[in-house]
């Protein structure tokens, strides 16, 4: 959809190939939508309701802050004939009985602020909870980011991998990670650095049914987690070496 030039497009089996091409210029400015609706298919009736938000976001690559909607009835197409005659009532059926709201979709865009720092670290993975690589601390607690409203978050400190490290120096938890290679592809990884910190927090001297049980909602396809096990063992006797 933004791609959209208003004339139309003839592509060859060529360009099936041709990737990391520039795109085209577009007369969708998405930094000017404020709402995005999915009308009919998979979008009006994806199991759930955030897969049909997930494709939005990577089918439209929304900009600044879009709220996201689907028509759950696919009543577009009808209502276009109704608002011609009535548009007021048109209008207010659509609102009331087709749209359902998913949430807002914030992206930022551009560079940040001179002297602030953009943090890059939390991954949304599922965006249900399921796997535990958004995971923050919220008030030295570690939580779904997914699942936290932003407004639930307003006046209580909020701590990302980024936080962990001290002075420039990595935690131990960071360090042993890495000398364990407890990581592959990385995408789980500041989950589960954010986890087994707070594991740590709580239980300086875990077992390894302790720590195994401490990670139990953060998802690795890699490794296998014995490796994390590992680094998590050698983190808590780094901290306790250095607490004496």
């Amino acid at each position: 959809a933004t791609g959209l030039k208003g004339v139309q497009r003839v592509n060859d089996i060529s360009a099936m190939f041709s990737f990391g091409e520039a795109p085209e210029d577009t007369l969708v400015n998405v930094m000017e939508l404020d709402m995005l609706i999915g009308s009919g298919g998979v979008l009006s009736h994806a199991p759930r309701r955030a897969q049909s938000a997930m494709m939005m976001i990577d089918a439209f690559l929304p900009e600044g802050v879009t709220q996201l909607t689907v028509d759950s009835i696919f009543m577009m197409p009808q209502l276009g004939v109704l608002a011609n005659v009535h548009p007021e009532a048109a209008t207010q059926v659509f609102e009331k009985d087709c749209l359902i709201y998913l949430g807002t979709c914030i992206a930022p865009v551009g560079p940040s602020k001179e002297g602030r720092t953009v943090l890059t670290g939390t991954k949304n993975g599922c965006s249900e909870g399921e796997c535990g690589a958004c995971t923050v601390l919220l008030d030295g607690e570690p939580v779904n980011a997914c699942l936290v409203l932003g407004v639930e978050a307003d006046g209580h400190e909020v701590v990302t991998v980024e936080g962990l490290a001290t002075d420039g120096h990595l935690a131990p938890i960071q360090q042993t990670v890495i000398d364990a290679g407890g990581t592959q592809c990385g995408y789980c990884t500041p989950g589960i650095l954010i986890a087994a910190h707070a594991l740590l927090q709580r239980n300086p001297e875990p077992s390894e049914l302790e720590i195994r049980e401490g990670l139990v909602g953060n998802l690795c396809r890699c490794t296998g987690y014995t490796r994390i096990v590992a680094a998590v063992f050698e983190a808590a006797r780094l901290q306790r070496a250095g607490d004496r």
